[in-house]
């Protein structure tokens, strides 16, 4: 049970993301990720313009989320 790590979001796009997933998928110390701005911050700042409604914002991050998840998952099986 040696360190661990997590993958930061860093305020990075998916693509970035996907090839951090991916670079880190043989590693054993990799635990998971911390990533939050990829996934709320275009919504929020829509939101906050009022150009998005409170709905399609949470929709936006709900979908941005589980685009995450499932990059996660693909790059670890």
């Amino acid at each position: 049970d040696g360190p661990r790590q997590l993958i930061l979001g860093k305020g990075a796009g998916m693509d970035q993301v996907r090839r951090w997933f991916g670079a880190a998928a043989g590693a054993t110390t990799s635990a998971g990720f911390a990533i939050g701005r990829t996934v709320y911050f275009d919504a929020a700042a829509d939101w906050a313009k009022a150009g998005l409604s409170r709905e399609d914002a949470i929709g936006r991050i709900s979908t941005n989320y589980q685009a995450v998840v499932r990059a996660w998952e693909e790059s670890h099986g």
